[in-house]
């Protein structure tokens, strides 16, 4: 963050077979504070403590030669997700509430045909939001790639609308 904290999404494992998000802070990336679902607050019915809800990456902005989170239109901003890539808004960074539908959804014949998540940190350009994610194949699907393999991918939205996809790569950037 701006002020030099450290802000963590990673997988929580609840046995047998639910992976789903959680949150930490940091301030010298040592001694960290865990808060849990980053959905807790809001206990939506689209995120509870039994949906899967791994991988994200927060809204961030170059800023002195680092990438930050910044708060964009008023929030934080959070793409997420394991099947699809929804998006989250935050005044915190630390509770996160869902909003509408996903923004990337699988597509047939590609190499996201199995499944999208969220992956490393979007970044805010001059020309919209850069989203990174991970991809899998599946069979039928892009018939380039073995079935099951994960390729990464890059979608574009538009910043003043961060939930409207305005271009996504048919080919993975690497596999």
């Amino acid at each position: 963050t701006e002020d030099g904290t450290y802000v963590v999404l990673y997988t929580q494992w609840k046995r047998p077979s639910l992976a789903r998000l959680g949150v930490a802070t940091s301030t010298n990336l040592v001694d960290w504070t865990k808060y849990g679902s980053p959905f807790a607050l809001y206990g939506t019915s689209s995120v509870n403590a039994n949906t899967g809800s791994k991988s994200a990456g927060i809204l961030t902005a170059l800023v002195d030669g680092r990438l930050n989170a910044v708060k964009h239109l008023g929030k934080y901003w959070m793409y997420w997700g394991e099947g699809s890539v929804k998006v989250a808004i935050s005044d915190d960074l630390i509770n996160w509430q869902p909003i509408g539908p996903s923004v990337l959804k699988t597509r047939s014949g590609k190499f996201d045909s199995s499944l999208c998540e969220g992956g490393p940190p979007a970044v805010l350009t001059a020309n919209g939001i850069v989203v990174f994610y991970n991809g899998k194949n599946a069979n039928p699907g892009d018939t380039n790639l073995s079935a099951g393999a994960y390729a990464g991918g890059q979608a574009l939205f538009d910043a003043k609308e961060p939930t409207k996809l305005v271009a996504r790569m048919d080919q993975p950037f690497f596999q």
